[in-house]
């Protein structure tokens, strides 16, 4: 995980000849991910890079916290996940899994009747309490990073796989943390009420 960190505090500060670069902007990061494969991620001097070929754009990997009442009198953490089509292609089924820093691989999410609405697709995976173990990485300093494979199947029976970068670094940490006690502190007061 260290290495990891390293290379992607690196590649945000855009330090030369630290990987290969499509752009001035953009680099290309090796991360191990489950089961011991070695993939690609882009990063930009502002995070990370969205993963596309030629069938699909990746347009959100992120996190949402919801309302307390949603989970037992608690904020939920939401993995948020959303794509674009850049084809007609029908699209039947897509899968997100995470795979960095999760091994083995952990299945977030399943479409098995993706509807696409203006060609973007929205999934979404509920983590849990934002406080609990699950998500002990929002109390943690420092980068966390994240790596999802989205595998999406056509309608012809072939498949792609991209894999998607997410990075939060301390300021964004802080602000799910806040935004967390501050939903609690709401919920509670109108609960009393």
């Amino acid at each position: 995980m260290e290495h990891i960190r390293s290379y992607l505090l690196s590649a945000f500060l855009l330090v030369p000849g630290l990987a290969a670069s499509q752009t001035p902007d953009v680099r290309e990061i090796p991360v191990r991910i489950a089961g011991g494969q070695t993939v690609q991620v882009k990063v930009g001097p502002r995070g990370a890079k969205p993963a596309e070929n030629e069938h699909v754009r990746i347009t959100a990997a992120a996190i949402i916290i919801t309302p307390p009442d949603t989970l037992n009198g608690h904020p939920s953490l939401v993995w948020s996940f959303g794509l674009e089509a850049k084809t007609s292609d029908p699209i039947t089924r897509i899968t997100v899994e995470n795979v960095f820093p999760s091994d083995p691989a952990v299945l977030l999410h399943t479409d098995e009747a993706p509807r696409l609405k203006d060609g973007n697709w929205i999934g979404q995976a509920n983590n849990g309490d934002p406080m609990a173990k699950q998500n002990g990485w929002l109390q943690q300093k420092g980068l966390s990073a994240f790596v999802f494979r989205f595998t999406l199947r056509y309608q012809d029976g072939t498949e792609g796989v991209l894999h998607q970068l997410a990075a939060f670094g301390d300021d964004d940490k802080r602000f799910f943390l806040d935004a967390t006690r501050q939903a609690s502190e709401r919920f509670t007061i109108k609960s009393s009420q």
